[in-house]
């Protein structure tokens, strides 16, 4: 049956179908009980209240509330609310917006400019005024970036001088864009600023510590927590170093579909069994590093994040690999660029 109506000087169709749809526009409903179809540019349906509610919606069986819109706006629920994944960036466009992220299991607030972790314990500035998320794992506070504090070295030859107070790093293939994407790379001595103390504040803020090798085994426990897998593990502590340490016991470097370097990776970053799932909210990329001799390597495949624990003329540091899903532990010669991550005191 098709009826009109009329509102002022313009007129609409009200339509229902042989299913009992109805709609109100100009073509018959297919899709729900109700169906509005708005002409573009116009809203579909507008609710006007002064002193009431003006949408409830209710249990006929119990007279219960499920959902009501109070007369200034407030929501009431009766169950939970279900939040979606959005890709959308995060801008003034989408301040208070809320996302939910079914892989990792992290949600997320957007104060207008930055997807904020709603596990974080502030934001962190460092000393040139950058600002970075942060994540609360067990009793620990990280990062949830590597940090890009600092003037950029001309070269991945140029060496940071030891005794001129400014805070210099290394940019990956010597851009500007990769150390805004994915951090500085520090030779060692340069992010702890001469200090060969483990736990040293180094390039950190006030507040904030280069992590010891210690911490960063906290960390990995940490998340073998998190990721609960079934199966038989390799071990994780201080005297195991090398590739099979942290994840599934597979008989290979890479480790088997569990583990802790997958964990602390961005969600589908990686490959195979190290394919990112972001169980902890690190955030962990792979912005590559600086070897000794001055190139870079391993852009996209490997994060090299250093500790501040000393072993004579290396320090210990932890290795992400793109496919691989353990966590690598290893005393690294200090002239190295790798990456910063600092932790809370």
């Amino acid at each position: 049956a098709v009826g009109s109506f009329w509102s002022g000087s313009s007129s609409g169709n009200i339509w229902s179908n042989n299913d009992g749809n109805v709609g109100i526009g100009t073509s018959v409903p297919n899709i729900a009980k109700l169906q509005i179809n708005a002409p573009t540019g116009t809203e579909g349906i507008r609710l006007v209240s002064s002193n009431y509610s003006p949408l409830v919606i209710r249990n006929t069986a119990d007279s219960a509330d499920l959902f009501r819109l109070d007369e200034v706006g407030r929501m009431t629920i009766a169950s939970s609310v279900k939040i979606g994944n959005s890709t959308d960036a995060c801008d003034s466009s989408q301040a208070g917006a809320f996302k939910y992220d079914s892989v990792s299991g992290q949600s997320y607030l957007c104060n207008g400019s930055r997807w904020l972790n709603q596990r974080n314990c502030g934001l962190m500035t460092d000393d040139d005024g950058n600002i970075y998320n942060t994540v609360q794992i067990g009793g620990q506070c990280w990062m949830a970036e590597n940090i890009n504090v600092g003037v950029k070295l001309a070269t991945g030859a140029t060496l940071p001088s030891s005794n001129n107070q400014i805070i210099e790093k290394w940019c990956y293939d010597n851009s500007d864009t990769n150390c805004a994407n994915g951090g500085g790379l520090y030779h060692w001595d340069e992010a702890m600023k001469g200090s060969q103390v483990s736990g040293a504040q180094g390039i950190c803020p006030v507040g904030w510590h280069i992590p010891t090798d210690a911490e960063f085994n906290i960390l990995e426990k940490t998340v073998l927590g998190i990721v609960d897998s079934p199966n038989s593990q390799y071990t994780c502590d201080l005297s195991t170093n090398g590739w099979r340490r942290c994840a599934d016991n597979s008989g290979t470097d890479l480790g088997g579909a569990y583990g802790v370097g997958k964990s602390l990776r961005k969600v589908n970053l990686g490959s195979g069994v190290g394919v990112g799932n972001n169980l902890a909210g690190f955030e962990g990329d792979l912005p590559g590093y600086r070897v000794t001799a001055g190139d870079y390597g391993d852009y996209g495949n490997s994060l090299r994040l250093w500790s501040s624990t000393a072993s004579g003329a290396s320090a210990f540091a932890r290795e992400f690999y793109i496919s691989y899903s353990v966590s690598g532990r290893g005393a690294f010669n200090k002239g190295r660029g790798h990456s910063v991550r600092c932790i809370k005191d």
